[in-house]
């Protein structure tokens, strides 16, 4: 498994879980990865994971929806490897509520926080590709509340349909690409991570034409 060998790889929200996941998936496929999240622990214990099965992995501690952190943790990611080939994304704060019991900052934090962190992964992942000369890939994870609604996720679906608009590419200097990935609902969790407790290392990512093997092909 070395599609991605000699890639780099940033995974912004990559602790447990479905950015765990993700991360693990391209690192058994030969690619440093970076794993970003808000938490350091969580960071740090999806790095620890990884190196336990002799993967390369490196944690950084950061928030993607402030620009001077993205900035920071771009630039840590250059540090270590050289270049950034691929990045994940998924930061943003969720919240649950119908609309008749929301709470107006609550609805603020959630509505502003994905699409924020989206721009900011974008532009500064997108200016390392254009300076190092990659051949990139830039990849946003949207949700199926962002095309067919949930009743008590009103924020989170309002949050997530701008995912689905790509940055104009015709303006850069290299060939990268800009997409979106909607996990499915599956017949079963993934276990690929070996026996963890279900809240950890275990996504609803489908290995179909929405999950995984649609981000495997994305980055190569």
């Amino acid at each position: 498994m070395e599609r991605l060998k000699g890639k780099v790889a940033i995974v912004f929200g990559g602790g447990p879980n479905i950015g765990g996941t993700i991360a693990h998936f391209l690192a058994r496929e030969s690619a440093s990865v970076v794993v970003a999240d808000v938490n350091g622990d969580a960071a740090g214990e999806t790095v620890e994971f990884l190196k336990t099965r002799e993967l390369e992995a490196t944690a950084l501690q950061g928030d993607a929806v402030e620009e001077a952190d993205v900035e920071r943790m771009v630039a840590g990611a250059l540090e270590a490897y050289g270049k950034i080939d691929i990045i994940v994304n998924m930061a943003g704060q969720i919240h649950w509520s119908p609309i008749t019991e929301m709470d107006i900052e609550d609805w603020k934090t959630c509505l502003t926080t994905y699409p924020t962190a989206a721009m900011l992964t974008t532009k500064h992942a997108a200016r390392a590709m254009v300076a190092g000369e990659v051949r990139g890939s830039i990849i946003h994870i949207i949700s199926t509340a962002a095309h067919f609604g949930e009743a008590s996720g009103a924020a989170y679906t309002a949050a997530k349909p701008p995912f689905s608009t790509s940055p104009d590419r015709r303006r850069w200097t290299s060939p990268m690409t800009v997409s979106g990935s909607t996990p499915s609902r599956p017949a079963a969790w993934n276990t690929c991570c070996g026996p963890r407790p279900a809240t950890k290392y275990r996504t609803r990512i489908l290995c179909g034409p929405t999950g995984y093997r649609s981000i495997r092909a994305m980055t190569t």
